[in-house]
């Protein structure tokens, strides 16, 4: 696994020629300096009739948008169509049309080894390749990327169906240990827990098998916390693109409750319900063997909360929020048909009912569900409709309608609910159920995100990255990156005190990537600016040099940088590729 990137330490901030940097926390910018941001929201609705049919000649008036349950008023209102660009519809009456530009798609495929049990995924994924190369908007680009244990680039973004097909046949015939070894544990952990049911494991039944569960819930956990991290990074990083964004999930899907499998096997074989329906191995342990026995047993009908506690819906809610708030829509491909992906499992003679296989199953694909379901996405199986439902998902890119209005209270962060009717009946919608407009600092982060996977993004600071060599006291493979920002392009006002200065506010933001594809979080740093009023016109024509240390893994890396100008909230992205010798 590759090093991960790590920043050592903050470096003096150089002033040429001038006072050197305080080092003081970020000042308070001055009280008149205000800004007004107003945030549109776009809507994209796609709209079907009973048998799945495009509906195509709704106006403005068919629809009404409810926001906290609130109804909003249309500002905008259109119908996009992939083969004839955007067509603009007035709001009300006696208001004049517009024609605008509809930028090309993008789509990400996730190919998800590590939930993935699929052993034979070439026709799967030829068919993908034929959708995908066949029915995007025109000037549409595909980028795939896989998953396993970390996000990682197979096929950068391109409109050449050639390279697609190539990237997506070398995948299919590769498969990772990981979703094999998942398997594997499973079968351990249901063995282990038929044991100690059975008195087996030597300290009575039952005594033992809550710990079992326990264990392998938090290890779920921490794996699903893991691929949760890394889309949401992804997610991040398709900000700063414009034009539709869709993410493609492929896989058998991610446990909304991590582990509930392990518990739920557990409270069958243990609290009597598997007992009395004849589950073999099963029994009702509440009022077995000794008092001292039974005191030290868990109960697991008490157990039934703890096993709650591993659900990760807010964490999925939140992204899906984020992702509706930067356009990005998740449709999901799951690569087993329904009623496979939890097939009967039978350990020593024993296997667990119907009713837990089948609450696994629906555990399994719960989370990828609800992504679709929030963001206006749709989930398919790989079934004998496949063909037709990728279909479907690739035309939801060219064709559905884009109804705008403002945002109430814009910033606030937090997540709003939207619902949207149509007054045509029979018609049947799909779109984003909430979103929350992102802080200023997740939209830097954003962008310093799009600049470092897609070499995407403005300088308007004129913002130069560096790589120096390293100071002698710094540890072996460390890079010391200098950036250098031009006082030209800042927000800097009169601020008070006993001599007259200029003052200013910046945050740098910093990131780096290995040859491996996988990134570090993203740091950030406030920094005051202070200079005498005096030299206004010297400042203007100098820079700050801002340096770091970091410590980077060998080979290749890509560093990207970020400062927003907190007055008047403008951002700069800039990046350089840095290369660690032995």
């Amino acid at each position: 696994m590759p090093q991960p990137a790590r920043m050592l330490m903050a470096a003096a901030i150089l002033v040429p020629a001038m006072a050197a940097f305080t080092g003081a926390r970020a000042a308070n910018p001055p009280s008149f300096a205000e800004r007004i941001d107003v945030h549109l929201v776009n809507l994209e609705v796609f709209a079907t009739d009973r048998e799945g049919r495009l509906v195509g000649d709704l106006s403005a008036s068919d629809f009404r948008v409810f926001e906290d349950e609130r109804p909003v008023t249309l500002q905008s209102f259109a119908w996009i169509d992939g083969s004839r660009s955007r067509t603009t519809h007035p709001v009300s009456p006696g208001q004049p049309e517009a024609a605008a530009a509809t930028p090309p798609a993008r789509v990400v495929v996730v190919l998800d080894d590590e939930h993935t049990r699929a052993a034979n995924r070439d026709a799967l994924f030829s068919r993908l390749g034929d959708v995908l190369g066949s029915r995007l908007p025109g000037g549409s680009q595909v980028m795939i990327w896989r998953y396993d244990r970390g996000m990682h680039v197979l096929l950068p973004f391109t409109g050449e169906r050639r390279q697609l097909a190539a990237a997506l046949q070398q995948v299919a015939a590769t498969i990772s240990s990981r979703g094999i070894n998942s398997d594997e544990e499973w079968h351990s952990t249901l063995a282990i827990l038929n044991q100690d049911a059975t008195g087996q494991l030597g300290d009575g039944p039952c005594l033992s098998s809550a710990a079992i569960a326990r264990s392998y819930a938090e290890e779920k956990r921490t794996e699903v916390h893991r691929f949760l991290g890394a889309l949401n990074q992804l997610v991040g990083s398709l900000g700063g693109l414009p034009g539709r964004k869709l993410v493609l999930y492929v896989g058998d899907g991610i446990p909304l409750r991590p582990g509930a499998e392990a518990w739920d096997v557990f409270i069958e074989l243990c609290a009597g319900s598997g007992a009395a329906q004849g589950v073999p191995g099963a029994k009702e342990v509440a009022s077995m063997g000794s008092e001292r026995e039974r005191l030290e047993r868990p109960d697991p009908e008490k157990l039934r909360l703890e096993a709650l506690t591993y659900d990760t819906s807010r964490e999925w809610a939140a992204l899906a929020a984020r992702a509706n708030s930067l356009g990005v829509s998740l449709s999901s491909l799951v690569t087993t048909a329904p009623g496979q992906l939890a097939a009967p499992l039978e350990v020593d003679g024993s296997r667990p009912s119907a009713q837990v296989l089948g609450a696994a199953e629906a555990n399994q694909v719960d989370a990828v569900f609800f992504m679709a379901r929030e963001t206006g996405g749709r989930l398919v199986y790989n079934g004998a409709a496949v063909g037709r439902d990728l279909a479907g998902i690739a035309d939801d890119l060219s064709a559905y309608y884009l109804l705008g209005y403002p945002a109430s209270d814009p910033g606030d962060g937090r997540v709003r609910h939207l619902r949207v009717e149509v007054s045509r009946p029979g018609v049947q919608l799909r779109y984003r159920r909430s979103y929350a407009l992102e802080s200023e600092d997740h939209q830097a982060s954003d962008r310093l995100l799009s600049r470092l996977y897609y070499d995407v993004g403005d300088n308007p600071f004129g913002l130069k990255l560096a790589a120096k060599p390293p100071a002698p006291k710094d540890p072996p493979k460390t890079v010391r990156v200098q950036v250098t920002v031009p006082l030209q392009g800042l927000t800097l006002l009169p601020g008070g005190g006993a001599e007259p200065q200029l003052q200013g506010l910046i945050t740098v933001y910093l990131v780096s990537r290995d040859a491996q594809g996988s990134a570090t979080p993203v740091r950030r740093r406030s920094l005051p600016l202070r200079f005498p009023a005096a030299a206004a016109d010297a400042v203007r024509q100098r820079f700050y040099l801002y340096e770091v240390a970091m410590q980077l893994p060998q080979g290749h890396n890509d560093v990207a940088v970020a400062v927003r100008d907190e007055l008047s909230g403008e951002i700069s992205v800039a990046g350089q590729a840095v290369s660690i010798s032995r």
